[in-house]
This record gives C-alpha cells, sequence and structure tokens, in this order.
C-alpha cells in the first residue's frame, strides 16, 4: 500500500478485485486486502476516499466514509448521481457512499445468513455478496454463498387521498384528507398554502396530527 497524493502507475494496491470508471473521467478501485475505495482523478492522481486506515472492520455508518471501516470490499460501483456502492465480502453487507461523503449501510446486517426478505434491507442478510449494480429500479446484489440475486426497491411514495374546498368566502376554509399508502416509507406532515391563481406551495413543517392547508 503506496502512492495516495501522486500518480496512480508508481501506488502499490493488495489484490484489487473492482474497478469503475465514471462519466467524469475518475477511476475507483476496491483494493480489496487494504480494506479500502481508492479512486484516480482524471489526471491520474490516487487517493483513499473509504477506509483510509486500512483496518479490516465494520463502522462508521452515519459519519464520513474516509475514516469508516470496510471489510474485503470487493465490488465498487458509482451511479449517475455519484452516489457509491461498496460490495463487503467480509462483512455481508453492501455499504453507500453518498454525494456529501458520508457512509451507511444499505443491504445486510452485517451477519452472514440469508432472512429479510420484503422487510428492511438494512436487517436482512447477506452472505458473502460479491457484486452490486444500480439504476432506477433499485439495487441488485449477488448474495454469492445463498446463490441468489437479491433486489432492494426504491421507496414507494406515499399518496395522500383529499377532500375538495369549494365555495371559499372567508379567509380560511378548512378540509382534509387521509394516507391512504405509506409505501414504507416515513410520513412528515407539512402545511400547504395556496393562491388564488391555483398555484400551491410547500409552507412550514406541521408537528400536530393534522394536515393544514393555509390560504
Amino acid at each position: 500500500y503506496s502512492g495516495d497524493g501522486g500518480l496512480a502507475k508508481d501506488a502499490q494496491l493488495n489484490q484489487p478485485r473492482g474497478v469503475f470508471g465514471d462519466s467524469s473521467g475518475n477511476i475507483y478501485i476496491a483494493d480489496t486486502f487494504n480494506h479500502c475505495i481508492r479512486k484516480v482523478d482524471p489526471a491520474g492522481y490516487i487517493g483513499t476516499i473509504v477506509n483510509f486506515t486500512r483496518t479490516a472492520g465494520y463502522s462508521g455508518d452515519g459519519g464520513l466514509a474516509s475514516i469508516a471501516n470496510l471489510n474485503i470490499p470487493e465490488i465498487v460501483f458509482v451511479d449517475p448521481s455519484g452516489n457509491i456502492f461498496i460490495t463487503e465480502f467480509g462483512n455481508h453487507t453492501i455499504r453507500k457512499v453518498n454525494t456529501s461523503g458520508y457512509i451507511s449501510t444499505v443491504a445486510g446486517n452485517g451477519t452472514s445468513g440469508y432472512s429479510g426478505d420484503c422487510g428492511n434491507p438494512a436487517s436482512a442478510q447477506l452472505n458473502n455478496p460479491s457484486s452490486v449494480f444500480v439504476n432506477s429500479f433499485g439495487i441488485f446484489i449477488a448474495d454469492t454463498l445463498n446463490y441468489r440475486i437479491r433486489k432492494v426497491s426504491p421507496p414507494i411514495l406515499p399518496k395522500v387521498m383529499t377532500a375538495s374546498v369549494t365555495g371559499i368566502t372567508a379567509t380560511t376554509a378548512n378540509s382534509g384528507g387521509n394516507i391512504v399508502c405509506d409505501g414504507g416509507s416515513p410520513i412528515i406532515e407539512k402545511g400547504v398554502c395556496w393562491s388564488t391563481s391555483s398555484n400551491p406551495t410547500t409552507s412550514n413543517y406541521n408537528t400536530q396530527p393534522q394536515f393544514y392547508l393555509f390560504g
């Protein structure tokens, strides 16, 4: 292991198993037995972007990826938005680094096994995942020693049904509705205001158990 800050051609890696190139000309490398992810910029310079201590382990969710620990990362995939997805063979997880550089676990609870279908993917069990692919339909995982392909579906947007408001003759009018499908996602109630030209805009958060319309 050597070379950070210098030309990638002069750097040392340790049994890298995955590589991905994005549309900007960056190259991402799963430096597998250094337990880190390295990046080569278009000018050819290399740096470590995930787990710069190179310590094998499982830590860091919610914090900066640079100080998180990985365990035998095998494949790295970068989606069109710039989010980085990593298969961790040794931790039995799929990790994600967002565009702000923060890391989280998107699938797998860190123990080997087979469980969790139709549930929270971060509570599911994988067994030595070795590949990942992401598109608009979801996250696809090669769950290698379970001999399966697993899919993490994107969240379903909630649907809200409301009653119409007509004949407004005062400065306020009341109506209401029900959330008919939460899509398994947290629901945050908000206020909504509208104008006489029928252009509604999002207003302030509402912490009360009602959904308000302001006008």
